[in-house]
């Protein structure tokens, strides 16, 4: 947006200011040679001869006999007037009485005014100036030119963004119908390219609320319909039991069954809490060896937990919950997948720190491991034939962009299972 309302103040300002300097110079030099006839140097030097003939009579009364008698078919008039009847500076005066004429214009004429020293006089000749048709013919083309012009310059910067307006404006109609992977294709020139972007970052929002929405209701449904199903089986088994043993049997089922379905619901408000955006992270310096190591001693498994550190402490600002959180939803999908040992390793680098956990479980196979961080995301394969909701990689997921880490997801060099990283950038508290 600033970049819109710089462009256009930019634009306005510099269109207005060059044309109307333009316009205005282009008009000062025709009004300049139009102020005064082209002959004007003629009648000049008519007049200077003149005057020194009028100047040599012997009489007064010859000079003015030959002034009004003088022809008036011509376009100029002659006059004789007191000298002290023409106020005129001093600069003019001296110029007067020094023999040289002296031109004064107006917007009607021009007068061209000498001096005839031995009866006092001035001698005056005046021409008409006939182009104020024209002067009027020429400012108006003038005006319309300069706003023509700002006009044109105008609709030359605003063309683009009405085209970008267009695009965006049928891109958001056709996401509005549901078309889901309408983008708009940003370019740098672009006025509204703020705009632009943030609409693609929405549409990507959308779309994957959407798709985790369908994959949430799938999901659930049917994680929900199992646990139901044993239950309605085992309450009607239950009804018609007779032998106790058996009762206590059904009763340990259902129970379970309630523990299933407890858990999907915990899990599930779990996740609502994470996705919420209003999250407040309470960052703060944490060592993650000693988080980790506290993590290691809570597991009680019998599989076997390495813990490989370089260093004592390795540092970084976060949330210590949260952080807790993601850290053993980690290590107890590692859990989940090992045969017999896990392999956690923590350093620390010069842009942050590394987490890593390893595992000697069968790997992902023919999982696709760019949809292991979907809500309910479990797969076909090996590294889904467990008891689980598939919610433990979206909230370590969750909780990374949070902390704007990195999560990598690949394969174990060391141990032939499953490795997943945490990449965790320097941040200042």
């Amino acid at each position: 947006m600033k970049k819109l309302i710089g462009s256009l103040i930019v634009v306005v300002i510099t269109s207005i200011f060059c044309l109307g300097w333009l316009i205005s110079q282009i008009y000062l030099t025709l009004d300049n040679e139009q102020a005064l006839p082209d002959d004007i140097a003629i009648y000049q030097s008519l007049a200077t001869d003149l005057a020194y003939s009028l100047n040599n009579l012997h009489k007064k009364s010859e000079l003015e006999h030959l002034i009004e008698n003088w022809p008036t078919h011509t376009k100029y008039t002659l006059q004789l007037q007191d000298f002290n009847t023409l106020p005129l500076p001093a600069t003019l005066q001296e110029q007067i009485l020094s023999g040289q004429p002296v031109l004064l214009a107006s917007e009607d004429d021009v007068s061209i005014y000498l001096n005839i020293p031995n009866y006092q006089l001035l001698l005056s000749l005046t021409l008409p100036l006939e182009h104020e048709s024209s002067d009027k013919l020429i400012n108006y083309l003038l005006t319309a030119t300069f706003y023509f012009g700002i006009v044109l310059v105008l609709m030359v910067w605003i063309y683009p963004l009405i085209r970008r307006l267009m695009t965006l404006n049928q891109v958001t109609k056709a996401f509005g119908k549901g078309d889901l992977n309408q983008r708009i294709k940003s370019h740098s020139w672009s006025y509204i390219q703020a705009i632009e972007q943030e609409f693609n970052r929405m549409a990507d929002k959308i779309e994957s609320l959407i798709a985790d929405n369908k994959l949430l209701s799938r999901a659930v449904s049917h994680d929900l319909k199992t646990p139901l199903a044993r239950l309605n089986f085992g309450v009607d088994m239950l009804a018609d039991c007779q032998d106790e043993a058996l009762k206590e049997t059904y009763h340990q089922r259902l129970s379970h069954d309630l523990a299933d379905m407890e858990a999907l619901i915990e899990t599930l408000l779990q996740f609502a809490r994470l996705d919420s955006s209003d999250i407040k992270l309470n960052l703060e310096q944490t060592n993650l060896i000693d988080l980790t190591q506290g993590l290691i001693d809570k597991q009680q498994t019998a599989i076997t937990i390495e813990l490989l550190k370089k260093t004592p402490i390795v540092e970084i600002s976060a949330d210590a919950n949260y952080l807790s959180m993601q850290l053993s939803n980690l290590i107890s999908n590692a859990i989940n997948h090992a045969s017999k040992h896990i392999k956690i390793s923590v350093e620390q680098t010069i842009d942050g720190a590394v987490w890593q956990i390893e595992d000697d479980g069968k790997g992902f196979a023919d999982i696709d491991t760019s949809q292991l961080t979907k809500p309910f995301y479990r797969g076909d394969h090996s590294r889904s034939n467990y008891k689980g909701h598939g919610m433990g990689l979206a909230i370590v997921e969750r909780i990374a962009s949070w902390h704007q880490a990195q999560l990598s997801i690949g394969a174990s060099k060391d141990l032939s299972g499953a490795s997943f990283s945490l990449i965790f950038p320097y941040q200042k508290q």
